[in-house]
């Protein structure tokens, strides 16, 4: 194997774990936004709660 070959494949390595690196980024930060959503719901719900037993006689 030629030292070009060798290049070539290395830089193949680097580009695909650099994809996956920006993948797995990617997929953390949806992650994140996932769980905020989520949290943001369930106050809302638990306020909600509150105000209708507030109400309540």
């Amino acid at each position: 194997m030629n030292e070009a070959n060798i290049e070539y494949r290395v830089r193949g390595l680097i580009k695909t774990l650099l994809q996956l690196n920006r993948h797995r980024k990617q997929s953390v930060a949806a992650s994140q936004l996932i769980s905020a959503k989520n949290f943001e719901e369930r106050a809302d719900r638990m306020l909600h709660l509150s105000y209708v037993n507030l109400a309540a006689p």
